[in-house]
């Protein structure tokens, strides 16, 4: 595989189930779960990336406030 190649090569993967807002809501039926999932996964998925940037940034200022005191 080319470098380019592994450079899209997926690292982490976030999967989302209609079990997790059950998990939050266990008085919610498994049906009105999977409707809510449904009706939030867009915002859910662009919030997830949103987010995940800012995780990433903050891993990368501490990894190279690390590699500054090695």
């Amino acid at each position: 595989m080319a470098v380019n190649d592994l450079m899209m090569e997926p690292y982490a993967t976030i999967h989302w189930c209609p079990a997790d807002i059950k998990s939050l809501h266990p008085d919610w039926s498994d049906e009105k779960c999977m409707e809510v999932m449904s009706d939030i996964a867009g915002a859910l998925e662009d919030r997830s990336i949103e987010l995940g940037w800012e995780v990433i940034q903050t891993l990368l200022w501490d990894y190279e406030k690390d590699e500054d005191e090695e």
